[in-house]
């Protein structure tokens, strides 16, 4: 079978939010099954202008971009009461810059692309031998538009690649039921940019 693993909501995606080094962006964890990505404008308008937003409330996290970086900067680190979740604001720093200051990716685990590698590339661990290309591209789509989708079953993993990196953050770090076997998606990792041990070029 193929299935989403306990999908607390149906999939939703709203506007693509594909500029991680937005520095009016920021990301926010904690969502309700009910918020949506026009629900999360309307709040955060009372702050500042919004240019975009994103609830990808089948994870319970999403990203809201606004028009004067300075709005962003002054809410993050606080909370907010959402559609009766408590939702934290955090900025989001663009992968190269962690380590540097507070906040990066790591802080609140929404992988974002890394230099070097495709963005929107995920490496998918633990294939069944009947799982296809075709049958991964199949199964992705419903989270987002598939630019590629390849299964090396006989070595047990593949990868897919979705057309908009954001959609790839939401599903990142996430277990799937597919074709009866438990299966990770996992970003990858350029050669070089992690150490030599336990892992290798997937994070």
């Amino acid at each position: 079978s193929r299935a989403f693993r306990n999908p607390p909501c149906a999939p939703s995606f709203g506007p693509a939010l594909t500029d991680m080094a937005n520095p009016g962006k920021m990301f926010l964890g904690g969502l309700s099954c009910a918020t949506t990505s026009e629900s999360l404008t309307a709040f955060f308008s009372q702050y500042g202008a919004v240019q975009d937003a994103v609830s990808m409330k089948e994870r319970g996290f999403g990203f809201v971009t606004f028009a004067d970086p300075a709005v962003g900067e002054s809410l993050a680190g606080q909370t907010f009461e959402i559609d009766g979740r408590q939702v934290e604001v955090k900025p989001l720093v663009p992968e190269g810059t962690k380590g540097k200051g507070k906040g990066g990716p790591s802080s609140f685990g929404a992988p974002g692309p890394t230099a070097g590698a495709t963005p929107g590339k995920l490496f998918l661990g633990g294939l069944s031998y009947s799982t296809t290309s075709e049958g991964l591209h199949d199964f992705f789509a419903q989270y987002g538009t598939i630019a590629d989708a390849v299964a090396m079953k006989e070595r047990g993993f593949g990868f897919v690649t979705f057309e908009d990196p954001a959609v790839a953050e939401g599903v990142a770090g996430q277990t799937f039921e597919i074709d009866g076997r438990t299966v990770e998606a996992k970003r990858v990792v350029p050669e070089g940019t992690k150490g030599k041990g336990k892992g290798g070029m997937y994070g």
